[in-house]
Order: structure tokens, then sequence, then C-alpha cells
């Protein structure tokens, strides 16, 4: 019996805070106040997919270590 495995898509709050380098509390706080990755929810769950995740990275610029830099109104880039 062949037996095959298929990696969910989907990341936890723990998962996700861990994989954007910041503590699932400053996850949390990010998620109430719109300001963090797309999430949905399922059976009470907060769940992240990647592809939201790095859509979100490359939105805000994230940094190596988890910093934020948010775009500066009226700079070029």
């Amino acid at each position: 019996m062949i037996h095959t495995t298929t990696a969910s898509p989907y990341l936890d709050t723990e998962q996700t805070a861990q994989y954007l380098h910041l503590s699932p509390k400053s996850l949390n706080n990010m998620r109430a106040l719109g300001t963090g990755p797309r999430y949905s929810k399922a059976g009470g769950r907060v769940l992240y997919h990647i592809e939201d995740i790095d859509l979100y990275v490359v939105r805000v610029d994230m940094k190596p270590r988890g910093r934020l830099t948010w775009p500066r109104s009226g700079s070029a880039t």
C-alpha cells in the first residue's frame, strides 16, 4: 500500500507568525487592526494561505528579521 501526503497550503497563527518572524501576539494584533495578511476561519481556527502571506510580504516590503517598512507618502521608489 502506498501512502501519500499532501501538505496543506494553510498555516495557523503560530506557523504564520514564525514564517513572518513575528510573535503570535503581534500577528493577532495586526489581524485585529486589519493590517496583517488576509486570513480565513474554519471551525473557529484562523488560517492563512501561504500565497496570501507571500503577497503580504511583498506588499509591505518585509525585511529579513520581521521588520516592516511602510512606504512613505511622497517618496519615489
